[in-house]
């Protein structure tokens, strides 16, 4: 942990009103009268979670190149351009969100040839199921975007 001299000073500890040290980027802070952990939130801040191991790296691997030549591959040539340079186990968080949408489109269309060519209005309903996934946390230091 780093000293208290690169400490910030004066936020007070909500259990028992002591000023509590909060380390620059630290997490999690402790503190130093009734030991009442608290997370901190800001920009200094930084979540992060700790969740129990339950698969093993080899498992994992194996996992993956069995989804390479599976029929859920995301193409179809995967397993045979895909290369895998390194693998670690990380747990990402994602969000999935599923909705009806439903709208409509307004515009014209053009109707006849020639000179006897005009414009009519026309709508169209659109209406589809709609599902969203997306990651749940920062994927940046993975390489990836989203």
């Amino acid at each position: 942990m780093p000293s208290s001299s690169d400490s910030l000073h004066g936020l007070t500890c909500p259990n028992c009103g002591g000023t509590v040290p909060i380390p620059e980027g630290q997490p999690i802070v402790e503190c130093p009268y009734c030991q009442q952990r608290a997370l901190v939130r800001g920009e200094r801040g930084l979540r992060r979670y700790q969740v129990p191991l339950k698969i093993q790296r080899n498992q994992a691997l194996q996992a993956t190149k069995a989804f390479f030549t599976s029929s859920y591959a995301i193409a179809r040539d995967l397993s045979q351009k895909a290369k895998l340079q390194e693998d670690f186990v990380v747990y990402l968080p994602f969000w999935v969100r599923w909705g009806r949408v439903l709208g409509w489109v307004f515009g014209e269309e053009k109707v006849g040839s020639g000179k006897n060519s005009r414009y009519v209005p026309r709508e169209v309903k659109v209406a589809e199921e709609m599902t969203w996934n997306g990651a749940a946390c920062d994927v940046g230091e993975f390489g990836v975007t989203q």
